[in-house]
């Protein structure tokens, strides 16, 4: 079959499936595309994972839509698990395997459907997820702030205390520790970035 054909049916077949608002809901459907390989089942595994990205990336498409915000991929997982945990959201796979003389064809879509009594609660969680995430920041550089003030305050005062004979240890351990905390606190707060 035509390379250019096979696409074409394959684009085709999107078509019918409707994604976006729907009298039921929200439908947002990720598409793997062709997945060739010998073993069914691995062939088939790595359909799902495409799929199921595309469906995040049509997750986030969704969202940015809506409520103006981009998310971060693990804040996208964690809403997609939340969204799946929910009453009345179906998520899952279908699949369509061919056998051809190259090796097995798996195309897989993975389908996501939202009620419209879901979507306004979850968009303002999410808002707020991310208006949380802006206040823990504020107070992450403030803390920053007031960390370095008080461990040159430490620096000076013990600097004092040992008459001078300690500086060198006396500086290297504030230091240390300012940098460590700098470092921990901001690492801990964008590694949960919304």
């Amino acid at each position: 079959m035509n390379p250019l054909l096979s696409y074409a049916i394959g684009l085709a077949c999107l078509l019918p499936l409707g994604i976006g608002p729907q009298e039921g809901g929200n439908r947002l459907v990720g598409y793997s595309g062709r997945c060739v390989g010998e073993e069914e089942s691995l062939v088939r595994q790595e359909a799902e994972r495409t799929a199921e990205q595309a469906l995040l990336d049509e997750l986030a498409r969704f969202i940015k839509e809506r409520s103006d915000l981009t998310l971060t991929k693990r804040s996208l997982s964690r809403e997609y698990y939340w969204l799946q945990a929910q009453p009345g959201v179906t998520a899952g796979p279908r699949f369509k395997v061919q056998t051809k003389d190259y090796g097995i064809v798996v195309e897989a879509w993975y389908e996501l459907r939202i009620p419209p009594q879901i979507v306004p609660e979850w968009l303002d969680r999410v808002e707020d997820m991310h208006q949380e995430w802006i206040s823990w920041w504020f107070i992450v550089a403030g803390g920053t702030v007031v960390g370095w003030l008080v461990a040159f305050g430490a620096m000076v005062l013990l600097d004092r205390a040992t008459l001078g004979y300690r500086r060198i240890p006396i500086v290297l351990v504030c230091l240390a520790l300012a940098i460590g905390g700098t470092v921990a606190a901001w690492w801990q707060l964008l590694e949960n970035r919304y």
